[in-house]
């Protein structure tokens, strides 16, 4: 994370930092004032300098190199397409021991020669929100809240219904709800009566799920759902099941899979299948609160270091802006948007080219709290032109 403070409505130029970009030309063999840039802001173009006076040949290492000089200090820029802008602005200005206050100046010269991101092209080059103490999240959203005495008579009810083929004794359940207390092992006995109550019928299943939503947090069970095969049990249960209290929990479940290494990874490798199969349910106001969480682990994860869709997920993001009404979901949404907008530039960016400041705005009727409209402010504030 970047330990300064970043003015994100200072424009490019407006602290009148003194910055011109050298690049390399093949035919003088020199490094030449880019004069293309000579009516940008940033670039106070000085006609009797136009080349730099020095011995020194492009390095290669690095796909775009340049030499910046800021207020008469001469720096090496250099860095691929596939960094971030930002990183790439404050490690120039920690390399060189560079005043902090040229950040919008360099980072918008930066911006501007990064093209490996085409949606910029059209963009006021603003700095993305600053760090503060809503966003970036550092931490997973999980659902471990429980009633435990409701869950096992809720399970002790249904195994009376369901078919003979898959009654479990009572006696079975009072040992099979002992996972609740994450114990180190778990028997046989157990991962018997588990399995079994998870084939239950789509009217009797919701127990068994919610059952699921705290026992992965369990070693051994988190390992035996943390594959593939698991996953795609739950995603085609949730495309099947009629009712809604099914598809919460099992969403819930998602939830906390990011919670321990194997589900984690699971949960990452596997984004796009989850996040499709998981907007089939967003029909449902109920799935709201869930689905958003979901979202917001996915933007906990690229600010861990992740390497995901980051485009799928602001599409996501956006879409639940749309249609989400209360000010749980609302709140989740600003702070998914605000971590992925603080610690990725691309994602900024694409924010700005979905128009993520008007759905902001329309949102404005639905957020409730203070702490709901401060981040909105925050997000309203880096957004707005």
């Amino acid at each position: 994370m970047l330990n300064v403070f970043l003015e994100n409505d200072v424009e490019s130029g407006s602290n009148k930092t003194l910055l011109r970009g050298y690049q390399w030309d093949d035919t003088t063999e020199k490094w030449i004032l880019n004069k293309g840039e000579a009516n940008d802001p940033t670039c106070n173009l000085d006609s009797d300098k136009i080349e730099l006076d020095i011995n020194v040949k492009p390095q290669h290492k690095k796909e775009l190199e340049f030499y910046l000089e800021v207020d008469n200090k001469l720096c090496k820029l250099e860095y691929d397409r596939t960094e971030d802008p930002l990183e790439v602005t404050m490690s120039l200005i920690a390399e060189n021991n560079l005043n902090s206050s040229y950040v919008a100046d360099i980072f918008s010269y930066v911006v501007k020669h990064w093209i490996g991101f085409s949606k910029v092209s059209h963009l006021t080059f603003k700095l993305p929100p600053s760090p503060n103490e809503y966003f970036p999240l550092d931490k997973y959203y999980t659902y471990m809240n429980a009633n435990v005495d409701g869950l096992k008579k809720k399970l002790i009810e249904f195994t009376n219904r369901v078919p003979e083929a898959q009654h479990i004794p009572e006696d079975n359940i009072e040992k099979l709800i002992l996972v609740t207390d994450f114990p180190a092992e778990v028997s046989d006995e157990q991962m018997q009566a588990l399995d079994t109550v998870l084939t239950w019928n789509d009217e009797y299943l919701f127990p068994a799920l919610d059952l699921l939503r705290l026992a992965v947090k369990c070693q051994p069970i988190g390992a035996k759902v943390g594959n593939q095969s698991f996953l795609n049990h739950l995603l085609h249960v949730l495309r099947t099941s009629k009712k809604i209290i099914n598809h919460v929990l099992l969403i819930k479940i998602l939830c906390n899979l990011f919670d321990f290494a194997e589900g984690e990874e699971l949960m990452l490798k596997y984004q796009l299948k989850i996040c499709d199969t998981v907007k089939e349910a967003l029909s449902s106001e109920k799935t709201h609160k869930s689905i958003s969480s979901l979202y917001l682990n996915y933007a906990v994860a690229v600010a861990k270091g992740s390497n995901l869709d980051i485009d799928a997920l602001c599409l996501n993001l956006i879409e639940m802006l749309k249609i989400a009404a209360d000010p749980d979901s609302l709140y989740k949404i600003f702070i998914a948007i605000g971590t992925l907008s603080v610690t990725k530039y691309a994602a900024f960016a694409n924010f700005h080219s979905l128009n993520v400041s008007g759905f902001l705005m329309e949102c404005k009727m639905h957020v409730k709290g203070d702490s709901n409209n401060i981040v909105l402010e925050k997000l309203l504030k880096s957004f707005q032109l």
